[in-house]
């Protein structure tokens, strides 16, 4: 019996590699244990593949998209064709998601995008899934990636480890039922994601940017909360800009000068506060410290 997380590496009766991140035993009843896992990979992803699918959490389509959405996006010089489909019993799982706000596959995104190297990969899911994010309102995520080779069998599978957020309703996110907010069509995915793609490559290569405006978007925080994120986020976007642009007017003195400006100065204000105020040394020292004067700037 055991409660830490634990890893482990094997493989099934039919040879297949299996290997288990973060596993936590959740309890035990006669014989039979019950786990918890946060990541696990069948197969081998180093194995050649020719097509790839994902389970998508959260996406809604509209009342005129529930066949589904084809696309073609390009990456790099080639294009790549793309199909997001519901997946089935898409009504009941839809209503299971607006009752619990609990993450919950809604979709399933296909594309042959052949054996590209796992960073390559991760990057291309990472901005369809940023593109589908920014067009509904909400955070979107892949859960479930299976990768098939040429004849149509599963090459590998990997679920987790991918981080969720639960299902954003507000009047500020796509909902083809009350059409209060976003109103974009997934067919628009096309002519999205090669901006997105851009703006992460430019501006935000962590993709800091993104994911702080989407939880600034959650409803369970109150409006306060989410206002101040917001702001935050605005703040660090013309930050990032303006670091990326030197032609940009700017009202902020360079950090090189704005530090040895502090330096001269300081000083003399810690000594004005104390003979004229005889202010504490602490209340001086937080007030004249080197943060504090770069928070001025």
């Amino acid at each position: 019996k055991f409660n830490r997380a634990v890893s482990f590496v094997g493989h099934t009766d039919d040879g297949v590699s299996v290997r288990a991140l973060d596993l936590r035993n959740l309890g035990q009843k006669a014989d039979r244990h019950c786990f918890s896992v946060s990541h696990v990979i069948i197969g081998d992803p180093s194995a050649t593949y020719s097509s790839i699918e994902l389970a998508v959490a959260n996406v809604v389509f509209g009342r005129d998209s529930k066949q589904g959405q084809s696309f073609t996006v390009s990456v790099g010089d080639s294009p790549l064709s793309i199909e997001l489909v519901p997946v089935e019993n898409y009504d009941d799982l839809v209503f299971h998601l607006r009752q619990t706000d609990c993450p919950t596959v809604t979709a399933k995104l296909t594309m042959a995008p052949g054996s590209l190297p796992t960073d390559a990969l991760d990057s291309l899911v990472d901005d369809l899934c940023a593109t589908l994010s920014i067009m509904q309102g909400r955070k979107i995520q892949w859960i479930q990636r299976t990768a098939y080779s040429p004849q149509d069998r599963i090459a590998w599978s990997e679920l987790g480890e991918t981080i969720t957020k639960n299902y954003t309703h507000g009047f500020l996110c796509f909902d083809p039922d009350k059409e209060t907010g976003i109103n974009l069509s997934l067919d628009g995915i096309a002519s999205v994601f090669p901006k997105v793609r851009e703006f992460r490559q430019v501006y935000d290569p962590d993709r800091r940017i993104v994911y702080s405006w989407l939880d600034a978007r959650l409803q369970s925080d109150f409006l306060e909360a989410r206002t101040l994120k917001y702001a935050i986020v605005l703040e660090a976007l013309c930050r990032h800009v303006e670091s990326k642009h030197a032609d940009i007017p700017s009202n902020y003195v360079l950090k090189s000068d704005w530090r040895s400006t502090g330096r001269e100065f300081l000083p003399r204000i810690k000594e004005h506060l104390a003979t004229s105020f005889r202010l504490d040394s602490n209340v001086i020292e937080n007030v004249c410290s080197s943060s504090s004067w770069g928070n001025l700037n």
